[in-house]
């Protein structure tokens, strides 16, 4: 059995305007004290504050489940960050039933997030998952995953270059995505509109290269390779990509598709002198 929680909104702030003896995160504590038999309490989020009310509803004993989110693009790009950041149960905009799921921004992201669920729930707590939301007031987002230092940024900006876009298309203003690590030096990227830069955690002096890019799915839980990527497909070409002579670091362009779907794309790094 689960609650879920009317959380303060900017319009609704003040005791009264907003049920405030709920559970909601000043009461959480107390909730959870005096209800035992409430297996764990939802919140559901039109603020834009998604990463906090994540935080907040994301503890011990306590799984996070959105049972509501205001229905856009953004929330469908937030939920792939709500999952691989908070091991979420689930993310479900308000009134997903009374939308065309052909129109519906979530419609992708839940097409992409029944591919890999399986692998989502396998890396779920072990650390070996990061959650991507980049926007145009959180440009970069920096972690450490598998031994390296993660960097996200937003796609089509910069130096990057993309073959087969045209002259002037606008900057990328959104993405989403999750980052898994399922072995050494190799790993899951999902979604689109992002680049990766990894630099690695002990510095050899050594020059990151890419061993193999690949584009799949998973069917049954296996992977299925779906074609092998070359450079300008990976890293946009030339010698801005992978194997930097100076700084040893190494950039994935993850490239949008030509029907703007979401991807999955598997990828192995390698080092040489």
């Amino acid at each position: 059995m689960f609650v879920n929680a009317w959380i303060k909104q900017k319009m609704w702030s003040q005791p009264g305007r907003y049920p405030s003896g709920g559970p909601v995160p000043h009461s959480l504590d107390v909730w959870r004290a005096a209800a035992p038999a409430i297996d764990f309490i939802a919140p559901d989020i039109y603020a834009p504050e998604v990463a906090y009310y994540a935080s907040q509803y994301h503890r011990e004993g306590n799984p996070l489940f959105i049972p509501e989110i205001k229905p856009s693009v953004v929330s469908a790009n937030q939920a792939f960050w709500i999952f691989g950041e908070h091991d979420a149960l689930g993310v479900a905009p308000f009134g997903i039933d009374d939308s065309s799921p052909e129109q519906d921004p979530i419609t992708k992201t839940y097409a992409v997030l029944r591919q890999v669920a399986g692998l989502i729930l396998q890396h779920q707590g072990k650390g070996t998952m990061k959650g991507l939301f980049l926007d145009s007031t959180n440009r970069k987002q920096n972690f450490e995953l598998g031994g390296y230092r993660v960097e996200a940024s937003l796609g089509l900006g910069g130096m990057t270059v993309l073959a087969g876009f045209s002259v002037g298309q606008k900057k990328t203003t959104l993405a989403g995505g999750i980052l898994i690590n399922i072995g050494t030096d190799e790993f899951i990227a999902i979604g689109k509109d992002y680049n990766l830069t990894f630099k690695p955690l002990q510095e050899d002096g050594k020059t990151l290269d890419v061993d193999y890019l690949e584009e799949g799915t998973f069917v049954n839980g296996k992977w299925l390779t779906l074609r092998r990527l070359n450079g300008d497909e990976g890293t946009g070409g030339g010698d801005y990509g992978f194997g930097f002579k100076k700084g040893n670091q190494a950039l994935l362009t993850f490239q949008r598709s030509p029907t703007n779907d979401y991807r999955i794309v598997r990828f192995k790094m390698y080092k040489y002198w």
